[in-house]
């Protein structure tokens, strides 16, 4: 079943209501013009659960949301308010995200492949196995963010922060992270395999089991407040402080489950 509407979206205990004026003709500037299509009635018990969202939504309020599984195709929610919402196991198709909220929200197991959040707050949010290879995330705030074994392979991710995020195992293959910033970030077994680290900051970032060798533009300099161990791989002539002889490193007091 397909059904579009041109409304504003709110909460409703678990699910989305509409306003009365569903099917009326939106104002010629409207920020809305929104697809929904609901799943088959013959589908799989998962499937039913998902909901497809495409269109525009700019500046919707969809926050404190569970829908799980949700899909985007297609879509521009710049600037929508997502914080707080359940959104695991969400997947992203060509859809625009850019100044978005998704502040404290569940993005765990999310797939964000060839979409684009600039700008967007993702602090605090919850994003194990986060998949993100290829996106666009300029100046995108992952703060505090709990990215374990999450992928960002030949991401954008200029001027990005990473301060105090736990991004143990994630993979920054390729990835531009020119002037990003990772601070007391806990980087464990992180693969930066040829990372552009141009102007990157790793003040107080934990680098354990990572691995640094082939990672471009990275300075002994940017190394000096950060620590390692003996599995940490650096280019040649680049030396990492270990961390029992460093400084307690904030990165790795702020687990979450």
């Amino acid at each position: 079943m397909h059904v579009s509407f041109r409304v504003a979206i709110v909460l409703t205990g678990l699910g989305l209501a509409l306003s009365p004026a569903a099917h009326a003709r939106p104002p010629a500037k409207a920020p809305w013009n929104l697809s929904i299509t609901e799943p088959k009635k013959k589908a799989t018990p998962a499937a039913r659960k998902q909901l497809r969202y495409s269109g525009r939504c700019h500046r919707c309020k969809m926050y404190d949301m569970p829908i799980p599984g949700v899909i985007f195709t297609n879509a521009d929610f710049s600037e929508t308010n997502f914080s707080r919402s359940v959104l695991v196991r969400m997947v992203v198709q060509n859809t625009n995200f850019e100044g978005a909220n998704f502040t404290l929200a569940n993005l765990n197991d999310a797939r964000f492949e060839t979409s684009r959040a600039p700008r967007a707050r993702f602090s605090g949010a919850l994003m194990n196995r986060f998949l993100a290879n290829g996106g666009e995330f300029e100046g995108t705030d992952f703060s505090n963010a709990i990215l374990q074994s999450a992928q960002f392979m030949q991401a954008n991710l200029t001027d990005a922060s990473f301060d105090g995020a736990n991004a143990r195992g994630a993979n920054f293959l390729r990835a531009n992270l020119k002037r990003a910033s990772f601070r007391f970030a806990d980087l464990s077994t992180t693969d930066f395999g040829d990372a552009d680290f141009a102007g990157a900051i790793l003040e107080g970032a934990v680098l354990s089991g990572a691995n640094l060798s082939t990672a471009r533009n990275l300075t002994q300099k940017q190394l000096a407040g950060a620590c390692g161990d003996s599995e940490t791989k650096t280019p040649r002539n680049i030396r990492v402080t270990p961390c029992e002889s460093a400084a307690p490193r904030a990165g790795a007091q702020r687990p979450r489950p």
